[in-house]
């Protein structure tokens, strides 16, 4: 008999076999996550949990290089490594978000050409007397507008040159640069030219605000708009964008229904199919309505803004916000729109996928100051972690999140009112009534049948429904005043 051909071989060949479908293909070495690695590393991230893989049935993901214990953290992504609306605000397009005329005041124009200027006010604290700033974070905020504004170091402006003193300054307080220069040596110090620029401008202004020369885009840009700009932005920066690793291992294209051709929507369960159309129009409307904010932007590019922030680039960039980002509470930005700031995008964390059979708990730690993931839940050594996006049923996990799960324990089937109808009984009096109160309560949708049965929804519409006449009348309750 040959070596290896007997039967204890063919169990160990049998079970090497099984143990490989489940364990995923290390990707760490590909270039992409080599690039990724060091940018991570660079904003004082290193982690030695978890290495990219490939994964049977989830695609890419993360697998652990330890056996995970309940309780233990899974990944603490530093604040640095963030992109959230601060981000945005920070960069070259803080400016034109706070502005959307686009108009230089004569002084900043005249004080471009005084960039290289030695007339210093050495100490910030004296720039916050003088100009009565609030706290250090108005002056980080201002060192950004001007730099945007008046310098206009955006993707395809003229670049800052090395020898900028600004820079020094920017990169010191971490103001965003696109270009991503790095400080120059220079032995003016940091501070000094924009302490001064800055003074000049707001004191022949005689005024303090910041804002004195940024006359706010009406309405304001939503935390989602700002957020989908800035990635349109850096994806057609390309190489020159400090953000290049981490948008070249987010997926190229998207699955959730807003990308899929309206041949392939209508072959969809009537109940999700309209959802999907809903949210197909309203990304289509998100478009429509940034289009003017779009225009504002023209100074920052040499070539047309249309063939930038494209109906397909927006929604390429919405569905990366949509799909990857994690909450995150942010305070109110002025510049923005009053909705909620609760997105931020966590590069290498959102390789983790979703199992409804995990449980986690995810937040920003304040003392931390980190986006901290911890497991309740055991994984054994190199095996895929996974994460719990929520309870969801499969249709909001296509609609949201372009998959669905396998022997997913929230999976339902939705009951839509044409089936309500349809199988009641034809002598049913006053339907039509029954189906407006059910309307008026918004007890009509979301109907469902999962793995415990109706839900409570469906079985008090289906009460109502089954009600005679007489106990209609009595039912006051389901009125309204």
């Amino acid at each position: 008999m040959k070596n290896g051909g007997g039967r204890t071989s063919r169990i160990r060949r049998r079970k090497l076999f099984r143990s490989s479908e489940s364990r995923g293909v290390n990707e760490s070495y590909k270039p992409e996550f080599i690039e990724l690695k060091k940018w991570l590393k660079d904003r004082r991230f290193e982690d030695a949990t978890l290495i990219p893989a490939r994964f049977p049935g989830t695609g890419r993901g993360l697998m652990s290089k330890t056996s995970l214990q309940e309780g233990q953290t899974i990944i603490s992504l530093p604040e640095s490594c963030l992109l959230t609306t601060d981000t945005v605000i920070r960069s070259y397009l803080g400016a034109y978000i706070a502005n959307g005329t686009s108009e230089i005041p004569a002084t900043a124009l005249k004080l471009e050409k005084r960039v290289g200027s030695k007339e210093v006010f050495a100490e910030s604290n004296l720039l916050q007397t003088k100009l009565e700033l609030r706290s250090p974070s108005q002056f980080l905020r201002a060192c950004g507008l001007f730099m945007a504004f008046v310098l206009g170091c955006g993707p395809g402006r003229r670049p800052l040159r090395k020898e900028d003193p600004l820079l020094d300054a920017f990169s010191e307080h971490g103001v965003y640069s696109p270009l991503g220069h790095s400080p120059s040596g220079s032995r003016t110090k940091p501070s000094d030219v924009c302490i001064s620029c800055l003074f000049h401008i707001l004191n022949e202004s005689n005024s303090s605000n910041l804002d004195f020369h940024f006359k706010r885009w009406q309405p304001p840009p939503s935390p989602l708009l700002a957020l989908c700009t800035f990635l349109v932005s850096e994806k057609h920066a390309g190489d020159r964008s400090p953000w290049k690793p981490y948008l070249e291992v987010l997926p190229k294209a998207y699955t959730c229904p807003v990308c899929l051709e309206p041949e392939v929507v209508n072959l969809l369960p009537n109940p999700l199919k309209t959802k999907a159309w809903e949210q197909r129009s309203h990304v289509q409307e998100f478009f429509s309505s940034s289009r003017g904010f779009f225009s504002s932007l023209q100074p920052l590019f040499s070539e047309a803004i249309e063939t930038i922030f494209s109906y397909r680039a927006l929604r390429w960039a919405w569905c990366t916000v949509n799909t990857r980002a994690v909450y995150m509470k942010r305070p109110p930005q002025l510049c923005l729109s009053p909705e909620p700031d609760t997105c931020a995008l966590a590069p290498y964390l959102d390789l983790l996928n979703h199992s409804p059979d995990v449980q986690v708990k995810a937040a920003f730690n304040e003392e931390t100051r980190c986006y901290e993931i911890r497991t309740a839940t055991r994984c054994g050594k190199h095996k895929e972690v996974f994460i719990c996006y929520g309870p969801h049923d499969n249709h909001r996990l296509l609609l949201e999140y372009g998959f669905v799960s396998v022997s997913n324990p929230h999976a339902c089937v939705y009951v839509s009112k044409d089936i309500l109808v349809k199988y009641l009984p034809s002598t049913a009096k006053q339907m039509n009534k029954k189906i407006s109160i059910l309307e008026d309560h918004d007890f009509i949708e979301n109907l469902t049948f999962g793995w415990d049965g109706p839900s409570w929804r469906l079985l008090t519409a289906l009460k109502l429904l089954c009600l005679e006449a007489e106990e209609l009348v009595r039912k006051i309750p389901w009125r309204r005043a």
